[in-house]
């Protein structure tokens, strides 16, 4: 295992168990042998299982991202039109306690990666069930911090374009649309998708965490929805 580099195997290399690379990728050659799985944490924004990246035809790799843009536009947009109260003081909580969130999406993140090296450290049977049993965890908290994100950038373009407030689930889906059109900025679209999964986090937590009336009570506002 290799924490925050790569696995590099060689062609008469032998792994009993898992090989695994947190912040880094399994590299290995023709004829080296690995009896459990090849584990890539890549980054918070890229958590997966499998080795190295492969060079993929562009048909392949469109096709990718038009199914991860399809997958969090339905995720996003479910969540907004399942909680739209929850959502709307979910966004209005984040928007006014940004700092917390930031700080708790930080400790969230930091605390994953902790997580999944002392799972990976238990050994090849508890290792995978740990790292997934993680990583939908990670998911699911991904999943509400970008509805709340989305939210709360799609109310701000959206108010700068027509002067008015338009329902949550316009506003995230705006939001969430420009975040994936952002994502795929060469070279720098990968940084800020990992920037916006640390802010997700911490906007998850920071919306179950704090109560509204008592942030607005505490700044001397008013919830604006």
């Amino acid at each position: 295992m290799a924490l925050g580099g790569n696995v590099e195997l060689g062609p008469n290399a032998r792994v009993e168990g898992h090989a695994v690379a947190v912040l880094g990728r399994v590299e290995s050659a023709e004829g080296a042998t690995v009896t459990g799985r090849r584990i890539s944490v890549t980054s918070l924004a890229g958590l997966r299982l499998g080795g190295a990246e492969e060079r993929v035809p562009a048909r392949l790799w469109w096709g990718i991202r038009l199914l991860s843009w399809g997958f969090w536009l339905a995720v996003t947009g479910l969540i907004a039109a399942m909680f739209p109260r929850r959502i709307i003081r979910g966004v209005w909580t984040v928007e006014h306690v940004a700092a917390a969130s930031v700080a708790l999406g930080l400790a969230a993140a930091l605390t994953l990666m902790a997580a999944l090296v002392a799972v990976f450290s238990a050994g090849a049977g508890l290792g995978l069930p740990g790292a997934v049993a993680l990583l939908l965890v990670f998911g699911a908290g991904k999943a509400l911090g970008l509805t709340l994100v989305g939210g709360l950038v799609g109310e701000a373009l959206l108010w700068r374009a027509t002067g008015r407030r338009w329902p949550i689930s316009i506003e995230v889906f705006t939001g969430v649309v420009l975040l994936l059109t952002l994502r795929m900025v060469p070279v720098a679209g990968g940084p800020l998708w990992a920037v916006v999964s640390v802010l997700g986090l911490g906007a998850a937590i920071a919306a179950m965490a704090f109560d509204p009336l008592r942030v607005s009570a505490g700044a001397g506002l008013k919830p604006g929805k």
